[in-house]
């Protein structure tokens, strides 16, 4: 049976899904829609992988769904189904690229505490940041595979040529893992010197504290933009 924590993520996950379908749908300025949408619904909780993997599955399915219509209108429409599902992925890595770089805020203000995370869970969350850089080809190639109408083959391609290509989320991640491996040496260092015992994080203290450095990036730190067709 749900519970009601479950029940109350299935539901926001569906409004996400739904939000994104109108967006698409709409067809203006899909990119940073989907992208503004996804970090507001990062932002509003402690996202783990599991949390991040319902997100991208969301936002595909919703972008799936919004391409519809122009499906079904025309053959010569499918151009516009791939240029709005482009724009759709390129939102939602936007987004898990600046929840990346929202992540590497957070170790460092934990670290800048005198914080510092077990090494049970500063490994967990290093894997997790690890697999963010392959989730949205893998949530892509999974979409292809169930896919049966003409965007199967454009959610293949697209993850051909994110999986080549490499990905805003990928290099944020590189920057935030070799941050943070830094920053987390440097502070334990200067507590050593210093005699002083550090406080323990856990990670639903670096979810919360990630959470909050992305709600105030939402409108000031934008990915930069990856426009090569596939």
């Amino acid at each position: 049976m749900p519970t009601p924590k479950s029940s109350g993520a299935a539901a926001e996950t569906e409004q996400l899904e739904a939000d994104v379908r109108r967006i698409v749908e709409e067809g203006l300025d899909v990119q940073e829609r989907v992208r503004a949408l996804t970090v507001h619904y990062l932002s509003s909780g402690q996202a783990d992988f599991a949390s991040l993997r319902a997100t991208a599955e969301a936002v595909i399915r919703g972008a799936h769904e919004g391409v519809q219509p122009s499906l079904k209108r025309a053959a010569s429409q499918a151009a516009d189904a791939r240029e709005q599902l482009k724009d759709a992925v390129t939102g939602l890595d936007g987004a898990f690229s600046q929840w990346a770089h929202a992540s590497r805020l957070a170790m460092e203000e934990a670290a800048g505490r005198a914080q510092a995370f077990s090494k049970t869970d500063l490994s967990r969350m290093q894997q997790d940041l690890r697999s963010l850089q392959s989730l949205i080809v893998e949530t892509l190639q999974e979409a292809a595979t169930r896919t049966r109408d003409a965007s199967g083959q454009i959610f293949s391609d697209l993850a051909t040529h994110a999986k080549r290509s490499g990905s805003a989320t990928g290099e944020q991640v590189q920057q935030t893992l070799a941050a943070a491996t830094h920053s987390m040496t440097e502070a334990g260092k200067a507590n050593a010197q210093a005699g002083m015992a550090l406080a323990q994080a856990t990670a639903d203290t670096f979810r919360a504290i990630a959470a909050g450095m992305l709600g105030g990036l939402a409108d000031h730190v934008q990915p930069k933009p990856r426009n090569k067709k596939p």
